[in-house]
């Protein structure tokens, strides 16, 4: 008998056929409705064919306005906060609190992040990659619009959460179509490819409120309470982009075929022994990421405009500092800062594949140059001693670069490095599950940050101290048998796109006195057992 071939027993034959025959109807119901042409298979373009660049295409778009719709209150809170408490914009007052409110919804995005992402992880293995895509852009696009309707905090914080879901739900979905729709060949290209989205949504939400609110003449962005609610509202966008998904993007066959697995397992099969360690060390990676991204580019804006606060103060005559000169140049430092780091995030994405395929560097090495990167870039912009000048703090900003290139650089590792992780039948709770469990754990740190700038500490000091995350990774890494390295693997469950085998009964003799009937060709999870394993499993972890 093959050893790669799964064996389960025959009397459960009967039911598991019946499931996977309607899975597969749903499947091909679905795909029946995607437009499709004769050249969708040609190489088209970076040696994608049509129809892989357009998987690519839908999942760029959508992580894009994914985090696009992330970042719009990160930019429009020094508006929108001050219009819904009905305070001076200008007041001390008012620099505290939008501090405060940010680092709350901060949190309150990444807790509704994470559940959104865990949740949308189990409706992608049982109900389709594309179906949850769809459904999770929708929700996100348009509960971020609905809050330019808010007309309190309290609306602002439901729709924000509700808007949270969605987001989260988007990265699961996303990631798992997209690496179960490329060859092996071309899957860290894919994934690399695809974060580079994030550094542009991340750079249209800062344009389309810098338009709004400084750029725009008349009325617009004159008027405080108006400006604000027009960026929330550019939310709706990515609605257009479920279009492109319905009608051209396939569930992917390999899914089609595992899928009826899923139905059997739970997130709890993400830390069987097989798997625990993948999960573990995937969750600390991931969760020292986010710590180190979201406490850095949430607080850009109000570390702007605490550096101009200093610069003005410093330069202050006897008029004192005045709001619109304030106004001027903490936009002009959140510029810097924010294009630095952006344009960092894109060389970052891009760096991945000169290192992965150019390189041939192992995973785990990028991993522990990023983090050096980060954490000498958050020395350079942090440290409270340097001295107040405008020039200088432009120099500082301009660090944000390595920063973004180093953050950035995670998550487009973590687009392939992640999924590869997991075996399809599981897949994308495994990927929503270790990204998210992640966020919600990072999501004490902004509370944190909030309530440390409530209290008067300066936020450079706060931080600052953000230089312990990437020295954590470093140690973390140069531990033997924590992480996984998966260079040089297949997805964990690769079967070089070959159909299952068709159903057969075994001779008898090949496993004693029992029967049992082959069903797949590759790596699968052992029901009774509870174990995933490739080849014959052991004769008591399937008698019948």
């Amino acid at each position: 008998m093959s050893d790669d071939l799964r064996v389960v027993p025959l009397q459960n034959l009967a039911e598991e056929e019946d499931a996977s025959s309607k899975r597969a109807r749903e499947a091909e119901e679905y795909n029946s409705k995607v437009i499709s042409y004769e050249s969708d298979n040609d190489t088209f373009l970076l040696g994608f064919t049509r129809y892989q660049f357009i998987v690519l295409l839908s999942a760029w778009l959508g992580w894009g306005f994914d985090i696009f719709d992330a970042f719009l209150f990160t930019y429009a809170a020094p508006l929108a906060v001050p219009s819904l408490l009905a305070i001076d914009p200008s007041s001390p007052e008012a620099k505290t609190l939008v501090g405060y409110w940010t680092a709350v919804l901060t949190a309150l995005l990444l807790l509704g992040w994470g559940i959104g992402g865990i949740l949308c992880g189990v409706v992608a293995d049982r109900w389709g990659r594309a179906r949850t895509l769809l459904f999770s852009i929708g929700i996100y696009s348009v509960a971020t619009a609905a809050c330019a309707l808010s007309t309190s905090m309290n609306m602002l914080i439901i729709f924000r959460f509700v808007s949270a879901l969605g987001i989260g739900g988007e990265w699961a979905s996303g990631a798992s179509l997209l690496a179960e729709s490329m060859p092996q060949n071309k899957r860290v290209l894919a994934g690399a490819l695809m974060f580079t989205a994030a550094p542009f949504g991340s750079m249209m939400g800062f344009l389309v409120n810098l338009a709004f609110d400084a750029l725009l003449p008349g009325t617009i962005s004159s008027n405080s309470e108006y400006s604000w609610r027009l960026v929330f509202a550019s939310a709706i966008l990515p609605v257009f982009i479920t279009l492109l998904i319905r009608f051209r993007v396939k569930e992917p066959e390999r899914w089609s075929r595992k899928a009826v697995q899923s139905d059997s397992l739970s997130l709890g099969d993400l830390f069987a022994p097989e798997l625990k360690r993948r999960t573990s060390s995937s969750i600390f990676l991931v969760l020292l990421c986010l710590i180190a991204w979201w406490c850095i580019s949430s607080f850009l804006p109000t570390f702007s405009s605490s550096l101009a606060h200093q610069v003005l103060a410093y330069e202050a005559t006897s008029h004192g500092v005045q709001p619109q000169e304030l106004k001027s140049l903490s936009l002009f430092y959140n510029g810097w800062g924010s294009a630095s780091l952006y344009v960092g995030g894109i060389l970052g994405a891009l760096g991945v594949v000169f290192f992965t395929n150019g390189l041939l560097w192992p995973r785990l090495h990028i991993f522990k140059l990023f983090f050096f990167i980060a954490g000498v870039s958050i020395l350079c912009v942090y440290y409270p001693g340097l001295q107040f000048s405008r020039h200088f703090n432009v120099f500082r900003l301009i660090m944000m670069l390595p920063l973004g290139l180093a953050t950035q650089g995670f998550f487009a590792i973590h687009s392939f490095y992640i999924p590869e992780q997991f075996p399809t039948a599981i897949r994308a709770r495994g990927s929503g599950l270790t990204y998210n469990a992640s966020r919600i754990l990072t999501a004490i740190f902004p509370l944190t940050i909030g309530k440390l700038i409530l209290s008067g500490i300066n936020t450079a000091y706060i931080l600052l101290a953000f230089v312990a995350i990437p020295v954590i990774g470093i140690i973390f890494l140069f531990i033997p048998n924590l992480a996984f390295e998966t260079q040089h693997m297949n997805l964990f469950d690769e079967d070089n796109d070959a159909p299952a085998s068709p159903p057969r009964e075994v001779d008898a003799d090949e496993f004693g006195d029992h029967k049992f009937v082959v069903i797949g060709n590759d790596e699968e999870f052992d029901p009774q057992s509870r174990k995933w394993w490739r080849g014959s499993p052991p004769k008591d972890s399937v008698e019948i």
